[in-house]
């Protein structure tokens, strides 16, 4: 930026005094065009051509009008002409010139057009082969250093005066070579004025992009100091549709622009915006909306950080430290950052950006067994989402970034106080939950989300202590008959294109014990007894086996979970249990088996458990009570008398 600004200076710079010094031999118009010209492409490396008429005048002004006027552009780069206008227009007052200083009166450009373009780092341009500050930087030592507070920019000159500085009906391209991507802000008219290099440079422009305009207004306190390389207060504002902000602090021109000061930003959509701003997002369920973000903003290089920053997405408020650094090609964000509730769902992502208006494949129920016939409840199947997962968002930064959330809310699960340190390399997303509340209990654990491969990845690792287990399975896989309190751990990864394929692709294992929970949907104590319908699931709703203990491990492979070790000990039975659940189609296949007596052998009366998740079903294992009838009419009867020897008592 620096640069371009020394370049178009001294190109002006170049064109009065080639005039005041040729003007004066009576010198042909075309001859004094030719001059310039030379002057020009010795100080930027481009060739200037004028092709329209040219007229010039000394007095009372240095005036230049020049019609279809080019500048080449830099070898390598299309098209061939940098920047084309269609009328240049310059007045210089000719008596300060005298005294060291260009007072530019008028200067009109119509229609300008500047194409500007990158094929990689230090690959542009608007670097040009001779930049001006390679005459300022390696002038001779024996160069006057300029007066206190005045321009260093220029040799010769002591101060600048700008005018009536206006831009009409402008056009600015920019070109990322590499990766194929054009810009265009078009319908550019801005003003420009700076009494003197110890004055406020003030600018305004109005700006077109992608059929959206933008106001933009400009300031600079100390114009001199900032074109010196030194700090200089500045204000910016920008007004549009898609993005309102404001920035209002110092800043210093070096190799970029460095700042610091206060900064607002106010965003009707975050969606809106990126879209404007030609950044494709993956669809999600309606997040991404307003944005708000007030803050300290610190600009060094490639350093750019918001500190004391407070930060509003959605139903998100929180508040915080940001740092992004985008050296290296890919941007590094980290931080920190405190927020009440932590609602993930809206950003979870869906079909849309993939599957356009394309329906997803029916889910399937499973194959009703001989004895399942009447399962009034296929549609459980299908409670799996087949909406494409999209990830790739992850390879676009990496983070390193810690939240600190008053409660966390995944699909339905619900997490409390929690500290998050959320990691992103390379298209791989770790979210390590370091602390948290979990369901009237405790735990931590891992989350990772694989989006470097073609097919999304996803594996979690979690140690549970106290937690209440209903609510929490419940809510993470919609089964709702057991209760708890839960001690263990749980490990578990899938991959798949959807919610319904990394389910039904689940591997993992775990183990558990609860304490003082039930079964609901069926009392093995009454089934026994014989005192109500053993296969109406209807009768056996509102009942439940209470236990005081339960501990069982199981593994995981395609989806079904399997289990082999249950034990379940009641007041007056002890209950063994093996079988499957089937997460894929949210089904149970499963065999409880009751035993009596002191050493808890004597098998009673199996049951077997079976069904979707919203509709079990129970029905004894007449296979087992065939072949030993005699025993298990013993076992029962001694298990009625526990199980009432265990009311007397109470």
């Amino acid at each position: 930026m620096k640069k371009l600004l020394i370049g178009f200076l001294v190109f002006v710079v170049v064109a009065v005094v080639a005039a005041v010094a040729i003007a004066p031999r009576v010198i042909p118009t075309a001859e004094i065009v030719a001059k310039i010209a030379d002057q020009v492409e010795a100080s930027t490396g481009r060739k200037l051509q004028i092709k329209g008429p040219v007229t010039l005048s000394l007095l009372p002004h240095i005036a230049l009008d020049a019609e279809d006027v080019s500048l080449g552009n830099a070898p390598g780069f299309e098209p061939a002409d940098q920047a084309t206008l269609a009328k240049l227009t310059i007045r210089v007052a000719f008596w300060p010139l005298l005294g060291g200083k260009l007072a530019i009166e008028t200067l009109e450009l119509d229609s300008p057009r500047i194409e500007l373009a990158s094929n990689g780092p230090g690959k542009n341009n608007w670097t040009f082969t001779k930049p001006a500050a390679e005459s300022v930087e390696s002038a001779p030592a024996k160069t006057a250093a300029p007066a206190e507070g005045k321009s260093r920019m220029v040799p010769g000159l002591v101060d600048i005066s700008l005018g009536d500085i206006r831009i009409e009906k402008g056009t600015l391209v920019f070109t990322d070579v590499k990766n194929g991507q054009t810009r265009e802000l078009d319908n550019i008219d801005a003003t420009l004025s700076l009494p003197d290099l110890e004055a406020a440079l003030t600018a305004s422009a109005n700006v077109v992009y992608n059929k959206q305009k933008v106001i933009v207004k400009f300031g600079v306190a100390k114009t001199g100091q900032l074109l010196a390389g030194e700090p200089s207060p500045i204000t910016l504002n920008i007004n549009s549709n898609p993005i309102k902000g404001s920035f209002s602090g110092n800043a210093t021109l070096s190799e970029g622009l460095d700042l610091s000061g206060d900064v607002t930003l106010n965003v009707p959509s975050l969606r809106d915006l990126a879209i404007w701003g030609g950044i494709g997002l993956p669809a999600s369920q309606g997040g991404l909306g307003p944005l708000s973000i007030k803050g300290k903003l610190e600009r060094a290089g490639s350093q750019l950080s918001f500190n004391g920053a407070e930060i509003a997405l959605d139903a998100i408020k929180g508040t915080g430290d940001v740092q992004l650094d985008t050296k290296g090609g890919k941007p590094l964000l980290k931080g920190k950052l405190d927020v009440d509730q932590l609602d993930l769902n809206p950003y979870v992502t869906a079909a849309a950006a993939k599957t356009g208006d394309a329906k997803p494949a029916e889910a399937k129920a499973p194959e009703p067994k001989a004895d399942d016939a009447k399962d009034p409840a296929p549609e459980a199947a299908a409670g799996w989402s087949q909406d494409p997962i999209d990830l790739s968002a992850l390879s676009a930064f990496d983070a390193d970034f810690t939240f600190q959330a008053k409660g966390i809310l995944y699909h339905a699960i619900k997490v409390g106080e929690s500290t998050l340190n959320l990691q992103i390399k390379d298209g791989k997303a770790t979210a390590d939950l370091v602390r948290t509340a979990l369901y009237d209990g405790t735990g931590k654990g891992k989350i990772v989300l694989d989006g470097s491969k073609p097919t999304p990845a996803v594996a979690i690792a979690f140690n549970l202590a106290g937690v209440d287990s209903g609510p929490l399975l419940t809510d993470a896989t919609g089964f709702d008959r057991v209760s708890g309190k839960a001690t263990g751990d749980i490990v578990l990864a899938g991959t798949g294109q959807s919610e319904r394929e990394i389910i039904g692709s689940l591997e993992g294992k775990g183990a558990f014990k609860l304490a003082n929970g039930s079964v609901r949907g069926i009392n093995l104590g009454s089934l026994i007894k014989m005192t109500s319908g053993l296969t109406d699931a209807a009768a056996q709703a509102a009942e439940s086996t209470d236990f005081s203990e339960a501990s069982f491990t199981f593994t995981v492979a395609k989806g079904i979970v399997k289990n082999q070790d249950l034990t379940l000990k009641s007041p007056s039975l002890v209950i063994a249990g093996a079988g499957q659940v089937d997460l894929l189609n949210r089904t149970v296949d499963y065999r409880l088996d009751p035993r009596s007596g002191a050493d808890a052998k004597g098998s009673i009366l199996p049951v077997l458990v079976r069904g979707p998740f919203t509709h079990l079903t129970y029905q004894p294992d007449i296979q087992a009570l065939v072949q030993n009838p005699a025993a298990a009419v013993k076992n029962a009867k001694e298990a009625v008398k526990n199980i009432l020897g265990t009311k007397k008592k109470k």
